[in-house]
């Protein structure tokens, strides 16, 4: 007959480093989910003051500004379309080395 004394304790803790990596996985997914929310605020705020400077309620280029506020919110700007009513704006961040993408519409 085998002995099996301590076989308990084995499959505890693999149930329980089993627990942990589940419990990691879902914190990395809600980081980055709420990083994305992030983004897209931060993108459709930017896209707003473009709007703004555009029609000139703020002083400054559309384009020029929204790289200044993307820049010192840690996100490069990859498109900026001014047209006669409304600016398109697309950015990314790097988040834990997955990038982020977002993108607004503003105008009048």
């Amino acid at each position: 007959m085998v002995n099996e004394q301590g076989s308990g304790t084995i499959l505890s803790i693999g149930l329980i480093l089993m627990l942990s990596l589940g419990f990691l996985i879902s914190l990395t997914k809600a980081e980055l989910l709420s990083s994305q929310v992030r983004i897209q605020q931060l993108v459709d705020q930017i896209a707003l003051d473009a709007s703004h400077a555009q029609r000139g309620i703020i002083s400054g280029f559309p384009c020029e500004l929204a790289n200044q506020v993307a820049k010192a919110n840690l996100a490069k700007i990859e498109l900026c379309e001014v047209t006669e009513n409304t600016v398109r704006l697309e950015l990314h961040a790097e988040h834990v080395g997955i990038v982020l993408r977002a993108r607004a519409l503003a105008g009048f």
